[in-house]
């Protein structure tokens, strides 16, 4: 069995957004970093998951980049003056086991 990295198609990174990440400090200060700043594909794409038989989440869109994003659950996004929450992410997998993309849904 060959392992090897898959080429990832560049051409369908062509939004521009930004990621942020809201943490306080010791004090309860806010203190706001970028994580991200650059190009990705973002898909408005409305749909609800099902959690439990009793919830449900409506996702507004889903974002893709490159590689290994660090990113939690309390992170923010923006694209196009929007600035949206993230719901969840995945990070598929090369057959190398290195991260492919991070693929994060939006609330």
């Amino acid at each position: 069995m060959i392992k090897c990295k898959l080429p990832f198609p560049n051409y369908i990174l062509i939004d521009a957004c930004i990621i942020n990440r809201n943490e306080k400090d010791e004090y309860g200060n806010n203190i706001s970093s970028i994580l991200f700043n650059g190009r990705c594909c973002y898909t408005e794409k409305n749909k609800v998951v099902r959690i439990s038989e009793n919830e449900s989440i409506h996702i507004s869109g889903i974002l893709i980049l490159k590689g290994n994003i660090e990113i939690e659950k309390h992170d923010t996004v923006e694209i196009d003056d929007k600035e949206m929450q993230v719901q969840s992410f995945v990070k598929p997998k090369n057959p190398d086991g290195s991260v492919f993309s991070t693929e994060i849904y939006l609330l």
